[in-house]
């Protein structure tokens, strides 16, 4: 019999399944990005970031963003009441 698919999962593309299936101890798979921004706008008084203000600006850019392939909230069961809170 087939498994129900879960609602707040997805099966992972056959390109990022290979990662995970090819992964061992001897044979790391990890993907790294190093990004390097100006300071611009979100400079401090002192110098450095304003975190507050990246904070405010990262959390009212949330609603126009896609829901992620992975739901990070709510339980397990994925219940249409959880899944309805969920970004």
């Amino acid at each position: 019999m087939k498994k129900p698919r879960h609602p707040l999962y997805e099966p992972l593309p056959a390109q990022d399944a290979s990662f995970v299936l090819f992964e061992h101890r001897a044979t790391h798979m990890h993907v790294a990005v190093l990004a390097v921004f100006e300071i611009g706008p979100l400079r401090s008084t002192t110098g450095g970031v304003d975190a507050a203000r990246l904070l405010r600006y990262g959390q009212s850019q949330l609603a126009e963003l896609p829901r992620g392939r992975f739901g990070r909230c709510g339980s397990s069961k994925g219940s249409s009441a959880t899944a309805s809170r969920c970004c």
